[in-house]
């Protein structure tokens, strides 16, 4: 499975044939569009604070529950230009958050977060673990890219590259948390 977490005012172009759980954060300003349904849109300008919530909401929904059954997830955190510094900082804060609600355990989740922006760029953050305080580590550590959105080519080399060489568990998902549109839309509809 694959999953979308879009922190965004905009609406987002979905591919057709995707068949993951969308799931968007909208700001408080009046006249934010979702292109989440209104169960899995959260509305609030501080995104930890829907952060369990919508951790519980991906067990229940993405991998029947977070407990005591080996799941692999890889974060796609985005790392382009029209993101800025300081939704970049908030993306980690909320990753952060994220991985303490989704329970790692060594014979459950395990959890990589991978930064993407241009092709070529893409960086493992955080190898695969079940340890909070390593995905907090290294969150802490990384550096922001300020490239383009090359979503799709992301997503390909995410799941070549990280997910098809991490071979622990046969559930894998792909979480990609991105502010809006990809500059490499026929990619990401290969990919979804």
């Amino acid at each position: 499975p694959r999953d979308i977490i879009l922190l965004s005012d905009r609406t987002a172009s979905i591919p057709e044939n995707f068949t993951g759980n969308f799931y968007q954060i909208n700001t408080l300003n009046a006249g934010a569009e979702s292109s989440a349904t209104q169960e899995t849109t959260y509305i609030t300008n501080d995104a930890t604070q829907v952060v369990t919530q919508m951790a519980q909401q991906f067990c229940e929904q993405t991998i029947q529950t977070c407990v005591a059954q080996p799941i692999d997830v890889a974060i796609m955190m985005d790392g382009s230009g029209s993101l800025g510094m300081e939704n970049f900082i908030k993306n980690i804060e909320f990753i952060k958050e994220f991985s303490q609600s989704l329970s790692l355990s060594a014979n459950g989740v395990h959890l990589a977060v991978i930064q993407f922006s241009t092709t070529g760029k893409e960086k493992v953050e955080v190898p695969f673990t079940y340890d909070v305080n390593s995905v907090v580590d290294g969150l802490n550590n990384a550096v922001y890219q300020d490239g383009y959105t090359h979503t799709g080519q992301g997503m390909v080399w995410t799941w070549n590259e990280v997910l098809n060489n991490y071979n622990r568990a046969p559930k894998k998902v792909i979480i990609v948390m991105t502010d809006g549109k990809a500059m490499d839309p026929v990619v990401v509809e290969e990919a979804g």
